[in-house]
């Protein structure tokens, strides 16, 4: 930089070249300023070289510079390109951008249509919302509606004049990537026969591998490719790609904030497992699906064998279903060879959605799970049926029913509310893990106490699924008297707030997860 305004002729110049070589060029001028190392000419000359393969680019650097102003220990001795494009391949009719690493590091970008959209549709004062599904069989510039994704009916009293069209896309199918699992599926797991052990291994290698972000190029890029949302994990992601070493200082940096945020996470039980995937479900189109089967669909196709569902925030014993994942030829002949996505059987009084938290089929996320130790020893219990529904209002009213005046002052009055916290959901989910933290800790010498705690469980489940449709239904929550408790919060240092119930179960985890800290991950 000539002045604190202006950036220099020559960095301007030298800007334009691939962030690895322009890092090698300010790496050998040492502690020069650029400007004083590198004239017009000079950058010109380097600039020119900019189509080099990096092993000749590297030479004539330390030639000119690097000799100069560096110690020969400071040489770079990963100047050959660590990644380049190796093919691009047509396998039914599938596209593949396959990316390769000399380390050995393998990327592979699938160029694939999603199998499913998440839509809100205006069309005609008709009002939808809900997933289109990719189907073959349809004409082209066709969508297929179902009958549950329209939310509001057209009023055939509305002039066709003042109604408007549009198609607005919300979310797409996508690519699985690392999941984790949460405090409440931990809790449930447990409850159907998964050993604390099991945990407890999921935490220590999830520790180590946090452990070697700064020594492992491969634990660091699997750590950086989890926050690629933000901007330091696309930052280390792109650095450890172009081959700088995990020493510089920045990267150093960067995967220090990567670190935090990975033990935060562990923290909260967001336990990374593996075979598992949250997929976007839909209805069956064909009808051929039995009501314990579904079909799930991955990057190969569709998969055989037992897998676990669920869907959050799902708390019931019975949410997560053990179901069977099977192979239909006729799906295949609808979707061809879109991917990623699961389909629910139509058949029986009830979906399999709706009993995993009053699911859908208008985008919601699912659970899949092949972990063979999980399917080894998980127990499923039985589905969940609503036993203490809040009544909904009596005066609620059609909207097509209000004049202009009282919409207008309906409208105004739900803006209001919306605007005022509800801690329905919030307590409830906190008194139920506190209750089945509980539950998990009692001996089969305490059935009395656990038929008790089970059945306030059960109340709490119902009122949090009631606080999840509320605003939609009209429904205003009260709690049961009894069913209310507040649940413990652990700091960092293990300072264990005012609470009515110490959560024995949980606590465990985290001695457990601060043993493990201290030992694997010592504070520097």
């Amino acid at each position: 930089m000539t002045d604190s305004d202006t950036i220099s002729q020559q960095l301007m110049i030298l800007s334009k070249l691939r962030f690895r070589k322009l890092f090698l060029v300010l790496s050998y001028i040492g502690r020069q300023k650029l400007e004083a190392a590198v004239n017009l000419d000079a950058a010109n000359e380097i600039y020119g070289m900019k189509n080099l393969p990096m092993k000749d680019f590297e030479a004539k650097i330390w030639n000119s510079y690097g000799k100069k102003f560096c110690e020969e220990s400071d040489r770079s001795q990963k100047y050959e390109e660590l990644l380049y494009v190796e093919d691009t391949a047509c396998q039914k009719e599938e596209q593949k951008l396959v990316i390769r690493s000399r380390q050995g590091i393998f990327f592979f970008v699938p160029l694939f249509q999603p199998l499913l959209i998440q839509c809100r549709l205006f069309y005609d004062g008709c009002a939808v919302k809900g997933t289109l599904l990719i189907n073959r069989k349809l004409e082209p510039g066709t969508i297929q509606i179902r009958p549950s994704m329209i939310k509001v009916e057209r009023d055939q009293t509305l002039p066709l004049e003042e109604t408007f069209k549009s198609l607005e896309i919300v979310a797409t199918s996508r690519k699985p990537g690392r999941n984790a699992l949460s405090k409440y599926l931990i809790a449930l797991l447990s409850y159907g026969g998964v050993p604390q052990e099991f945990f407890l291994n999921l935490l220590t290698n999830a520790l180590e591998e946090t452990r070697n972000v700064y020594s492992d190029t491969r634990a660091a890029l699997r750590v950086a490719s989890n926050y690629d949302a933000l901007e330091v994990g696309l930052v280390a992601r792109r650095m450890i790609s172009s081959g700088i070493p995990l020493s510089e200082p920045y990267l150093q940096h960067c995967l220090s904030s990567l670190e935090s945020g990975e033990k935060i996470k562990l923290k909260q039980g967001k336990l990374p497992v593996s075979e598992s995937f949250y997929l976007m479900g839909t209805a069956d189109p064909t009808g051929v699906l039995k009501n314990h089967e579904v079909c799930v669909i991955l990057e190969n196709g569709q998969i055989s064998g037992k897998v676990l569902v669920y869907r959050n925030p799902g708390m019931h014993f019975g949410d997560v279903h053990v179901m069977e994942a099977v192979y239909k030829e006729e799906l295949e002949e609808v979707v061809g060879n879109a991917k990623y996505g699961i389909f629910f059987s139509t058949k029986g009084k009830r979906s399999a959605a709706y009993e995993m938290a009053t699911g859908d089929f208008d985008g919601d996320m699912y659970w899949v799970s092949r972990n063979p130790e999980l399917l080894k020893y998980f127990k499923a219990s039985e589905p969940w049926k609503r036993l203490y529904s809040t009544p909904a209002d009596s005066k609620t009213r059609n909207p097509r029913e209000f004049s202009d005046m009282e919409l207008e002052r309906e409208l105004f009055q739900l803006f209001q509310e919306a605007r005022k916290p509800s801690f329905s959901m919030a307590t409830a989910a906190d008194s139920w893990l506190t209750f089945m933290d509980r539950l998990l800790t009692l001996g089969d010498d305490r059935a009395s106490e656990k038929h008790s705690l089970k059945k306030k469980i059960i109340q709490l489940i119902d009122i949090y699924y009631d606080a999840l449709d509320a605003p939609k239904v009209g429904k205003r929550l009260k709690f049961l008297k009894g069913c209310e408790q507040r649940c413990i919060h652990i700091t960092w240092k293990g300072a264990l707030s005012l609470a009515t119930t110490r959560p024995l179960y949980w606590d465990k985890y985290m001695i457990q997860y601060r043993r493990l800290k201290t030992r694997l991950c010592p504070e520097k």
